[in-house]
């Protein structure tokens, strides 16, 4: 029998289990809330002309595609251009600095390696891009942009967004980076070649290494995206993300995100940012 016409599918408890198991094991991610499978897969069920999340499970474990599909209807992508705006700030007038005083020292060379883990749909990568093109405009940049999810990254990869998203970005970075649509792509956005150049996107699922973006990187992004994981989890991802680091090089977290039992392998040097210890400096 079909629900009426309009209603929401009833999720029971079983099959919410069922449902939280498969998404955890294929992402890391722990949905505590049955209301959020229901909101975002309902029309999905639709779709498929089934009448149960019973019969979705089934469809879920048996076909590799679907669950896919589940998982782009689940994740969530929410973000904005230079988000935390203080992490952005350490970043351009303190890193930046040192990194410089290093190059002038001889220390290192005029060239960076950032990751930018959960990015979404590509703000946080291209605010990146904007920082360091701005304050380092010599250097040689490569920002790494990954995400479990292949539609958000393609929307990344086409560095194109609303033009409502412009503001948030500085109006210095907006002038200089950002170009307006046209016919088409009116009402839209799209960050300049200048910035795209530096942007590569890669498909990371950071709950099953290895991640396939090379090493070392001398700062990670990863905010907003441990929150999801069970603590366990979380654990063994910050450890190998840490391991992901340059000697000395840096992790920024989310405001809710904690480093657990890795707290030694670390040490606060800003506004959740946290700088990798080398043994030398312990």
């Amino acid at each position: 029998m079909e629900a009426p016409s309009g209603s929401e599918p009833d999720l029971r408890r079983t099959d919410f289990s069922s449902l939280q198991r498969i998404i955890e094991r294929e992402s890391g991610i722990f949905v505590t809330q049955p209301s959020l499978l229901v909101q975002r897969l309902t029309r999905r069920l639709r779709d498929l002309e089934l009448d149960s999340f019973s019969d979705y499970a089934r469809r879920v474990e048996a076909d590799a595609d679907e669950r896919v599909t589940m998982l782009e209807q689940v994740c969530t992508h929410e973000t904005r251009f230079f988000r935390e705006p203080q992490q952005f700030q350490f970043l351009e007038q303190v890193l930046c600095d040192s990194w410089t005083q290093q190059v002038n020292s001889g220390t290192r060379a005029r060239r960076l390696r950032i990751w930018s883990a959960g990015c979404a749909t590509g703000e946080e990568p291209f605010s990146l891009a904007m920082s360091l093109r701005s304050r380092l405009p010599s250097w040689q940049l490569e920002i790494i942009a990954t995400d479990i999810s292949r539609t958000a990254l393609a929307r990344c990869s086409s560095a194109t967004w609303p033009i409502a998203r412009a503001n948030d970005i500085p109006e210095r970075h907006l002038r200089r980076f950002m170009l307006q649509g046209t016919g088409t792509l009116a009402g839209n956005m799209r960050a300049a070649d200048e910035l795209r150049h530096h942007v590569r996107t890669s498909c990371v699922n950071l709950a099953a290494p290895p991640y396939g973006v090379g090493t070392p990187f001398d700062a990670i992004f990863c905010r907003n995206v441990l929150i999801y994981f069970r603590d366990e989890l979380r654990t063994r991802v910050i450890e190998r993300i840490v391991e992901c680091l340059a000697p000395n090089g840096y992790l920024f977290l989310g405001h809710a995100e904690g480093l657990g039992s890795h707290a030694h392998q670390v040490r606060a040097v800003g506004p959740i940012v946290y700088q990798k210890q080398c043994a030398s400096s312990r």
